[in-house]
């Protein structure tokens, strides 16, 4: 393993090459009361994803505060949800994002009909509608704002620590330049406390704006003082929660030509993937695109000790193939004339997969 890493490390050294940036966007970083409050909702209704609060004292904040409130109607429904559609992880911060917050009254950004373009699949209308309904009633009855009221100064604090790290340490210009400019997306980083050690790329869509979302957990906690840090750490998750917003509908778009050979990688690693909450190929697909894209961007912005660090970290989490996609992703990045956006490189991407999954099945 340690052989073929430093071999695929030369092919993307030899491939990587200077790239101009245009000016870092701007990033709305924030802990978001609509979302924080979704995650609480999940928290309290037993969802075992969102118990995993790295703060003790925060932890214990939320059980006193809403202890009176763990009869409300939506706690059972949102204990339902699981069973009945699936909802969980990624797809609760994709209600959250979809709510909007004013004073202790809870609304949906968009209308739910037609159905919102970027709410994630497993959200049937109606239970969206319900369980919209329900945070309202939720949040007037708990008396929500009074609970973030208590809470602001961990808040402020997370939130001034990671504008801090994004100004001293991310480029976010290069999604730009690596996928091409898209117009009217606003980058946000929302901070959750209640997510502990999980984090998500989610988007919404507001009119013409596509709000593309990397909800992070709180999970950098200093060792002595028990003090969560929102270091440089944590901006390779950052990258790759943004970069679920490019490669998700790029997977989606030509998951049909992925199957088969996805299929295939998936089976001997079903126990790995699931132990990572990654249930299915699809998402297998996913997480492989991102984790190249993310380690595409660790080697360019970051240089050659990143990019390894990164192709290690993916290696050992059952994505063997991220250092040889990364190089490949490269390739993209050269010759921009023949493929002029990274659908135009798919068929590429596709093959690969496809000398995967028969490298696979030789092994087998």
């Amino acid at each position: 393993m340690q052989k073929r890493i430093v071999q695929t490390s030369v092919l993307i050294a030899l491939l990587a090459s200077g790239v101009a940036y245009a000016d870092q966007p701007k990033v709305d970083v924030r802990v978001d009361p609509a979302a924080e409050l979704t995650a609480i909702i999940f928290r309290l209704a037993g969802h075992h994803e969102y118990n995993q609060c790295q703060l003790p004292r925060y932890a214990n904040a939320v059980d006193e505060y809403f202890a009176d409130h763990k009869d409300h109607p939506i706690m059972a429904f949102a204990a339902s949800l699981p069973k009945r559609s699936s909802i969980s992880y990624d797809a609760v911060m994709s209600m959250g994002v979809h709510l909007k917050a004013e004073g202790n009254r809870i609304s949906p950004r968009v209308p739910w009909q037609p159905r919102p373009a970027l709410l994630e699949g497993r959200w049937k209308v109606a239970d969206a509608e319900r369980f919209a309904k329900l945070a309202d009633d939720f949040a007037q009855k708990s008396k929500f704002q009074d609970f973030l009221a208590k809470q602001k100064p961990l808040y402020d604090d997370l939130t001034q620590q990671m504008r801090q790290t994004l100004n001293e340490h991310a480029k976010l210009e290069w999604f730009d330049t690596y996928f091409g400019k898209r117009e009217n997306a606003q980058f946000h980083v929302l901070i959750s406390p209640t997510v502990g050690t999980n984090n998500y790329g989610v988007r919404c869509r507001v009119g013409k704006t596509d709000h593309l979302y990397a909800v992070m957990g709180v999970w950098d906690i200093t060792f002595f003082t028990g003090k969560p840090r929102m270091s440089k750490k944590v901006l390779p998750t950052v990258i790759h929660e943004f970069a679920h917003s490019y490669c998700n509908p790029i997977i989606d778009r030509h998951a049909k030509k992925l199957k088969q050979s996805a299929r295939v990688l998936f089976a001997p690693r079903k126990q790995q993937m699931y132990q990572q909450a990654y249930s299915n190929w699809h998402t297998m697909m996913y997480e492989s695109l991102v984790r190249a894209v993310e380690t595409r961007y660790m080697w360019d912005t970051q240089g050659v000790k990143a990019g390894m660090a990164s192709i290690r970290h993916h290696h050992r989490r059952g994505f063997t193939w991220t250092g040889d996609l990364t190089s490949l992703l490269a390739e993209y990045a050269a010759d921009r004339k023949t493929y002029p956006t990274f659908d135009h490189f798919m068929p590429r991407v596709i093959e690969f997969f496809n000398q995967q999954a028969r490298n696979e099945t030789t092994r087998q």
